[in-house]
């Protein structure tokens, strides 16, 4: 039996009040009636302010509901991270990331992995966070992301106490005008770990070079 989680039902409602509101544009005579809809609509929609409030107001009764609502469990995921609860956070991402064959529901599977990996580096738990990084590489084909992704994972290695892979890792992002900033002083500090002084010394030449991203 396919199940599909009750947070999509906003889809057929907006259509349906589209629908309702051409008909009161037609009729002059239901135009009471209208206001007094909008007016109890209204008074709802006020009681229901505090659902949105956070996250976990929105998301935790959804989510208490059915489980497999894969787009509450991420934002569960992100709400228990900002409030560095690390080990709710990973299981809230863990779910996002590997919902049930037989229940529809939306989450970016990419993030949730990054996500994931993020956490896991917080935890120290150094390869779940690379195995992360790598599932969700495989999970995207953005450049940037795969970018932003294989710094995460050469942060992971390096960690790890593994510079050869980081240092390998990130040998194409440095090559680029644009490499990250973060990427080279990684790299740096890994071939600094393995011994090639002078490249590393390079690579702290080249970022003290680096202009400053401008302000947003």
């Amino acid at each position: 039996m396919f199940r599909r989680s009750s947070h999509y039902l906003y889809v057929p409602l907006a259509f349906a009040a589209m629908l309702v509101g051409e008909q009161v544009a037609k009729r002059r005579s239901w135009w009471r009636a209208g206001v007094a809809v909008c007016a109890v609509l209204g008074a709802a929609t006020i009681a229901r302010t505090t659902h949105y409030a956070s996250d976990d107001a929105l998301w935790g009764p959804e989510v208490a509901a059915v489980p497999e609502c894969r787009e509450g469990q991420f934002y569960l995921g992100h709400a228990a991270q900002k409030r560095r609860a690390w080990a709710e956070a990973a299981r809230c991402y863990e779910l996002a990331a590997e919902p049930p064959r037989d229940f529809v529901a939306y989450a970016d599977r990419a993030s949730a992995l990054q996500n994931l990996g993020v956490v896991r580096l917080e935890q120290e738990q150094f390869s779940d966070a690379a195995r992360a990084f790598e599932a969700a590489l495989e999970a995207t084909g953005d450049e940037r992301t795969r970018r932003e992704l294989t710094h995460n994972l050469a942060t992971a290695e390096f960690r790890a106490a593994n510079p050869t892979r980081a240092a390998r890792l990130l040998e194409s992002e440095v090559a680029r005008q644009d490499a990250f900033p973060e990427s080279i002083a990684l790299r740096a500090r890994a071939l600094h770990m393995l011994g090639r002084d002078r490249e590393a010394a390079a690579l702290i030449d080249r970022l003290s070079k680096v202009r400053p991203p401008p302000n947003r």
